[in-house]
């Protein structure tokens, strides 16, 4: 689910850098035994990325989430 208010802006694609994983809010995995934790990123860990892209999130560092990108684990 997209979140359009501060700080998430309506990007697509989250980071968490206190764990380096990129998150997709269009395929957020929740209420599963394993999920996203995009709602339990702490503010000052919230990372977004310009472009929005899986790719740039890749080039600063960020892994896939097992969860929500988990086709992309070997990419």
């Amino acid at each position: 689910m997209i979140r359009i208010h501060e700080p998430f802006y309506g990007k697509r694609f989250i980071g968490d850098s206190s764990k380096k994983i990129v998150h997709d809010t269009l395929y957020e995995k929740k209420y599963l035994i394993g999920e996203c934790k995009i709602d339990e990123i702490k503010t000052k860990n919230i990372k977004t990325f310009s472009p929005d892209t899986l790719e740039q999130a890749k080039k600063e560092g960020f892994k896939p989430c097992e969860y929500c990108l988990f086709l992309d684990q070997n990419a």
